[in-house]
């Protein structure tokens, strides 16, 4: 995982350790007050929305597939973030549909303390 500091935000990135795996991924959480979600990487892509959780709520995900490289994402109210730190936008990119399960898991672990 390494950290990424704005002006008014901060990014943290985390990914596979063995990125030489089949089911390898790219994934982060932005904190800041005005996320931004990402667009397809072409118009070729399809758009898809699923349910999936984080933060102990379900949550609808916005999932791009671009000839079978998935990302998705959502983005949540962050009930106890400072100024500065009041939208969480969670993203990742994958390579198969084992990885976007895997990754949707990942997210669904994340609770509110």
């Amino acid at each position: 995982m390494r950290e990424t500091k704005g002006l008014d935000f901060s990014v943290y990135y985390f990914s596979a350790t063995d990125t030489t795996a089949s089911d390898s991924f790219t994934a982060g959480l932005y904190f800041g007050d005005y996320p931004a979600e990402f667009q397809p990487d072409s118009d070729g892509c399809t758009t898809e929305t699923m349910k999936g959780k984080i933060l102990d709520v379900s949550k609808d995900w916005t999932l791009y597939n671009c000839n079978g490289q998935y990302t998705i994402q959502t983005i949540v109210d962050n009930e106890s973030g400072a100024e500065g730190s009041k939208r969480i936008h969670a993203f990742g990119r994958v390579s198969n549909q084992t990885a976007l399960d895997k990754i949707l898991g990942m997210f669904a672990t994340l609770v509110k303390k």
